[in-house]
């Protein structure tokens, strides 16, 4: 009796979970240092075509009110955080690679 019980059990853990699964929203999020608004197709604005991008945009939600700096290591510590760049101090400088500083761990 107590495999059947656990066996039953199994299935329906096993069922539930994979409903779930298929209810969650699939998310892609695509961050692209100096991309300018006329620089995709989807916003009508450039000539540059942007199909794969476009397709995207005509599927997903565009979000048109957003905050970010001219330099792209703001941008990417505010991303990975979840703060504004002044509360990391990366608000002025570049990372670059092989540089001793990085993302504070405070």
């Amino acid at each position: 009796m107590k495999f059947f019980d656990l066996f039953f059990y199994l299935i329906t853990t096993r069922i539930w979970l994979t409903t779930i699964a298929n209810k969650q929203p699939n998310i892609v999020f695509i961050l692209a240092d100096d991309l300018g608004n006329a620089d995709v197709g989807f916003t009508g604005v450039g000539a540059i075509k942007t199909p794969n991008l476009d397709e995207l945009a005509s599927e997903g939600v565009i979000l048109r009110q957003h905050y970010a700096l001219s330099i792209c290591t703001p941008t990417r510590g505010a991303l990975l955080t979840g703060r504004y760049p002044i509360h990391t101090g990366l608000q002025h400088y570049v990372i670059t690679p092989g540089s001793p500083q990085g993302l504070p761990l405070d």
